[in-house]
């Protein structure tokens, strides 16, 4: 059962986004749950940009498994990479975590947990 999907942003789209995806694909719990997305297409443009990567989160242990392999990914990138998470439950209710300053894996783990825990 979905209980809700992840948004990632990176500040170095579009290649942050393809590995990125690539690397949480690489998770069996993730596997068929991960997609990248692009921006509409405005008039005169000629197609569509990366926007983030998409990831459906049930009610199992996907959310615990996207995160850490989040972490993990960001350990072997750059310092100063921007990350936002933008959460969304299937009623529409949203919350953005920003990661710029967040080195705990676990508390990042209990705000998603607790977000799509609630039923409101």
């Amino acid at each position: 059962m979905e209980r809700g999907v992840a948004h990632v942003r990176l500040d170095d789209a579009p290649h942050g986004l393809r590995s990125l995806a690539q690397w949480l694909r690489s998770e069996s719990e993730l596997r068929g749950r991960v997609r990248l997305t692009e921006h509409s297409i405005e008039p005169g443009d000629m197609g569509g940009a990366l926007d983030a990567v998409a990831i459906a989160l049930g009610s199992g242990g996907a959310a615990t498994i996207f995160v850490r392999s989040l972490f993990t990914w960001l350990s072997q990138r750059q310092v100063g990479t921007s990350v936002r998470i933008q959460l969304k439950r299937p009623d529409g209710t949203e919350t953005t975590l920003d990661l710029a300053a967040v080195h705990d894996p676990d508390a990042v783990v209990d705000k998603v947990l607790n977000f799509l825990a609630t039923d409101e």
